[in-house]
C-alpha cells in the first residue's frame, strides 16, 4: 500500500499545538491506520490509530504539546484486512514555542538633523529565546512618507538571541520645522526563524513639535480728529498654517468704541491668508482730553499655534488745544488785595491743575512792595470760558512814588496735553500817596525912604 501524508498544521506554535491535523492520500478504505508523533526535541510520541473511511481523510484535533521544540516527524503506515502493513509514509514540521511582537513608539521629530525612533521586538510571555530568533524587518509609509519624514529600511535583519527576551530596530525620522499633523509609519516583521510573529506590526507616530507663531502688530497712533470717526487697524498675524488642522485665537479689546468685544480668529487647515485685522475706531471731538491708549489681547490658541506677542498697543492721540489766559490787573497800594483772573477758553476733559507765581517788576520784595505769591495752585474742573481767581496783596506805605509793576507767570502745569498755559500777566500797583503844598505869610517889612525893600514868603 503506497499512501502519502501531510502535516496540515505548520509550523507548529503554542496557539496550535493542541489542534494538529495530518491527511492520508492513497489510503485503502477499510484499512487501519496507525500514525507516531515524534520531535527532535524530545517528549513523549503522540501515536493514534483509525480506519480509512474516505480518500483524503484529515485526522485533526492531535494535541503535541507535549513534544519539544525541533523538528517534528509524523509517520504513518496501513494495516489491510489480511494483516499486511504498508511501508510507513514521512512527514515533517517545525514546532516552535517562541513568538515575537513588534511595539509601537511615538516620539517626537525634533526641528532639524534626526531622530531615532527605538521598536523592540519582544518574545511574548517574557521568557527567553530558545534559540536565536532570527527575522526580517521592513518599512511602509503611513501618512508618513520615506525620504522626507524618515529614511525607510527594506529587508533589515534582526536576531533576539538564544536566553535574551528582546533586540531592538531602529529607524531615522528627520526633524522639521513645518507644522503638520501627527504622522505614521509602519515596522513589518517577516520570515522568522525558530520563532513566529504574533504581532509583527509596529506603528511608528512621529509627533509634530512644530506650532505656528501668531502675533499682533502695534500701529502707529494716529489722531483722533475734530470730527468723524479715526480707525487703528491691528494686525493679527500667523507665521504658517496647518496644512491638516485648523488654528483658532481669541481676542479682546481694551478701549476705543469697541471696548469689550471679542471675537474668534480662524485660520483653516492650509490658509494661504495668514493676516486677520483687527479695527477699532474714536469719535473725533475738539474736547482737550488724555490720549486714548488702545490694548488687543490674544489668548485661547486652539490647533498648532503658538502666540509669541500677546498684545498690541496703540493710541489715538488728543490733537484739540486750550489755552489759559490771566488778565492784567491794577490797584491801588492802599486799597487791600488786587483781584487776578485765569480764563479756560476749551473743555478740558477731567480738568487740570496750573501754579501761579509772582514775581519783581518795578516792584520789588526788597522793598517791601508787595506780598508774593509762590505756586499757589489754581484747580479747573474743564469747562468752557472757566475762571479761577488769585490775589496780591500790596504793601500799603505812605512813599510819593510812581506806579510799580509785579509779574505773574505760570507752571506746574498737571492735566492732559494740550493746554497752553505759557500766557503772563502783569498787576500794576498804583501810587496813591502825595504831598502838601504851603505858603507862609511873612512879618510886614517899611517900604523905606529909598531902594527897593524884599519880603519873603
Amino acid at each position: 500500500m503506497c499512501i502519502r501524508d501531510r502535516i496540515n498544521t505548520t509550523p507548529i506554535t503554542p496557539t496550535n499545538e493542541n489542534a494538529v491535523s495530518f491527511t492520508i492520500n492513497g489510503g485503502e478504505i477499510g484499512a487501519i491506520y496507525n500514525y507516531s508523533f515524534s520531535s527532535s526535541g524530545g517528549g513523549v510520541p503522540v501515536t493514534g490509530s483509525g480506519p480509512i473511511t474516505s480518500a483524503g481523510q484529515a485526522i485533526s484535533g492531535i494535541n503535541l504539546g507535549g513534544l519539544g521544540d525541533g523538528t517534528v516527524t509524523l509517520s504513518v503506515t496501513l494495516t489491510d484486512d489480511e494483516g499486511n502493513i504498508g511501508s510507513p509514509a514521512i512527514d515533517t514540521a517545525i514546532k516552535i514555542s517562541d513568538s515575537i511582537s513588534i511595539n509601537d513608539v511615538s516620539l517626537s521629530e525634533g526641528d532639524s538633523g534626526t531622530s531615532s525612533f527605538t521598536f523592540t521586538v519582544t518574545v511574548d510571555g517574557g521568557t527567553s529565546a530558545v534559540s536565536n530568533i532570527n527575522f526580517s524587518y521592513s518599512t511602509a509609509n503611513g501618512t508618513a512618507l520615506a525620504g522626507s519624514d524618515y529614511v525607510a529600511v527594506v529587508g533589515a535583519s534582526g536576531t533576539i538571541a538564544a536566553g535574551t527576551n528582546s533586540t531592538i530596530v531602529t529607524v531615522t525620522v528627520n526633524g522639521d520645522t513645518v507644522v503638520e499633523g501627527n504622522e505614521t509609519f509602519l515596522v513589518n516583521l517577516s520570515a522568522p526563524v525558530n520563532a513566529v510573529i504574533n504581532d509583527g506590526e509596529g506603528q511608528g507616530t512621529i509627533l509634530n513639535d512644530d506650532s505656528a507663531s501668531i502675533s499682533i502688530d502695534d500701529p502707529t497712533a494716529i489722531n483722533e480728529g475734530n470730527s468723524g470717526v479715526s480707525t487703528l487697524n491691528f494686525t493679527v498675524s500667523l507665521g504658517q498654517s496647518d496644512p491638516n488642522a485648523p488654528i483658532t485665537v481669541d481676542y479682546l479689546i481694551n478701549g476705543g468704541n469697541e471696548d469689550t468685544d471679542s471675537g474668534t480668529f480662524t485660520f483653516s487647515a492650509g490658509d494661504t491668508n495668514l493676516e486677520r485685522t483687527i479695527s477699532v475706531t474714536s469719535n473725533g471731538d475738539t474736547v482737550v482730553e488724555p490720549d486714548e491708549f488702545i490694548n488687543v489681547e490674544l489668548s485661547n490658541v486652539t490647533g498648532n499655534g503658538s502666540i509669541v506677542k500677546a498684545e498690541g498697543n496703540s493710541r489715538f492721540i488728543n490733537d484739540d488745544s486750550a489755552l489759559v489766559t490771566i488778565a492784567n490787573a491794577s490797584g491801588e497800594e492802599d486799597s487791600g488785595l488786587i483781584t487776578v483772573t485765569a480764563t479756560l477758553n476749551n473743555t478740558v476733559n477731567g480738568g487740570f491743575s496750573v501754579d501761579v507765581t509772582t514775581s519783581n517788576g518795578t516792584a520789588t520784595l526788597a522793598n517791601n512792595d508787595y506780598t508774593p505769591v509762590l505756586s499757589q495752585t489754581l484747580n479747573f474742573v474743564g469747562s468752557v470760558s472757566e475762571t479761577q481767581s488769585f490775589t496780591i496783596s500790596p504793601v500799603a506805605d505812605s512813599n510819593i512814588e510812581a506806579d510799580e509793576t509785579v509779574n505773574v507767570t505760570m507752571d506746574n502745569y498737571v492735566g492732559p496735553t494740550g493746554v497752553d498755559t505759557s500766557d503772563t500777566a502783569v498787576v500794576t500797583i498804583l501810587n496813591d500817596d502825595s504831598a502838601a503844598i504851603t505858603i507862609d505869610d511873612p512879618l510886614s517889612v517899611p517900604e523905606g525912604d529909598s531902594g527897593i525893600q524884599n519880603i519873603d514868603f
